[in-house]
């Protein structure tokens, strides 16, 4: 027969796989931000960053 004790242990042990699962989908999230900040700024700025360089290089010698 379990004691309470026992209980409360086994849903300490658990909860810490919890924290973790709740922790990497935290992370998922802000890499996905990250990531769709960086192509929303190459989207924006693309073409006026090509032209620029292209500017630049057609005036080296």
């Amino acid at each position: 027969m379990r004691t309470i004790l026992d209980i409360l242990a086994a849903r300490l042990r658990h909860a810490d796989d919890r924290e973790r699962g709740a922790t990497a989908v935290e992370y998922a999230l802000m890499a996905s931000l990250i990531a769709l900040v960086i192509f929303g700024s190459v989207a924006l700025f693309g073409v006026a960053v090509t032209g620029l360089f292209g500017e630049y290089n057609a005036s080296m010698p």
